[in-house]
């Protein structure tokens, strides 16, 4: 990427990626741009760039602001782990490296490199994409880490390169040489506005392994419940605050059984961000998933829900599902009692 300069056709880009965000052939929900330079978490803000970088990062994030983009810096990491070359014994591999052809050094140019100072992976046994410090436009930090696919990179040949660091185990008698190489790179992240759930959700599995809620996604949907609930709470004009509240909704709801990972607690919010949404249909599929009584608070966005539709018959539906069970006609009957 150029410095920036033609605003009117990353506008145009950005438009053609929008228009494609609900076919589900479309390979990006986000992208990240790999900076020239590395930034520190304490320096990494817009203004604090160097050259390039930051002329590219302004024109970007006041386009971003006037398509309604995301746009993020970050600090990535990718982590590889796998067998490794053995040095062999007393280390006669490294004095090798030293030892290479001095005419081949003297051939040399400067730009040219020397022997690695790091091992070759002979297989790649695992591997973890991970944004850090993710910082918004406004400077605010989005909590916990960001897994990201590694076709989302630009440029492609980003990690063709040399590890910035790497640590090592030869070989022990039971098992090979191994080693894991750490890349580290500051970056931007792009993504059209509707795809701000996705983003936060993506997990640690591969596109092809069905879908991007994952185990690790357990604790972030519950967080990002309670952040998109409270979004909507704090400004219920926003058209974004609702799309991203009923989005978590949906995608805590997937499938036909109960998730044994997540809580009753958890299903007693969504029935309450689906009521505030006033969304029937995902408050009954969240209370036909719930296991012991509803608190009372509940009953009162149950409530506040049958002031909100055409006619109060249309929430006794919702009423019999937690009425139905032992455990909640006792429970409810305290409380009214």
């Amino acid at each position: 990427m150029n410095a920036c300069t033609d605003s009117g056709r990353i506008r145009e880009i950005f438009e053609g990626w929008r228009k494609g965000t609900n076919n589900p052939h479309q390979i990006h929900n986000q992208l990240i741009y790999v900076l020239d330079h590395q930034y520190t978490d304490a320096s990494l803000h817009v203004d604090t760039l160097k050259g390039a970088d930051l002329i590219k990062a302004r024109c970007l994030r006041q386009v971003c602001k006037e398509t309604n983009f995301c746009f993020y810096l970050a600090s990535l990491e990718r982590k590889v782990f796998g067998s490794a070359e053995d040095d062999g014994p007393d280390g006669w591999d490294d004095y090798y490296r030293d030892d290479y052809d001095e005419d081949d050094e003297d051939n040399e140019s400067d730009d040219d490199k020397g022997p690695s100072d790091h091992h070759s992976l002979v297989e790649e046994l695992d591997r973890s994409l991970q944004l850090l410090n993710v910082i918004d436009c406004d400077g605010k930090k989005l909590p916990g880490r960001v897994h990201f696919y590694e076709d989302d990179v630009i440029p492609e040949d980003a990690f063709a390169r040399e590890p910035d660091d790497e640590e090592y185990e030869g070989f022990t008698g039971n098992e090979g040489a191994t080693a894991t190489q750490w890349y580290r790179d500051t970056v931007i992240v792009l993504l059209p506005r509707e795809n701000y759930v996705k983003f936060r959700l993506t997990g640690p599995s591969s596109p092809d392994e069905g879908g991007y809620l994952d185990v690790h996604s357990v604790l972030t949907i519950e967080e990002l419940l309670s952040e998109t609930y409270n979004g909507v709470m704090q400004d219920g004009e926003s058209i974004d605050a609702k799309n991203d509240l009923l989005e978590v909704c949906r995608q805590a709801l997937k499938g036909e059984k109960p998730d044994p990972r997540r809580s009753d607690p958890f299903y007693d919010m969504l029935i309450e961000a689906s009521c505030l949404l006033v969304n029937l249909d995902l408050a009954m599929r969240a209370a036909s998933r719930i296991r012991e009584p509803l608190p009372l608070k509940v009953f009162g966005s149950i409530g506040t829900l049958s002031t909100r539709v055409d006619a109060f018959s249309t929430v006794v539906p919702l009423l019999d599902i937690p009425l139905t069970k032992r455990s909640r006609v006792k429970a409810y009957a305290c409380d009214i009692g």
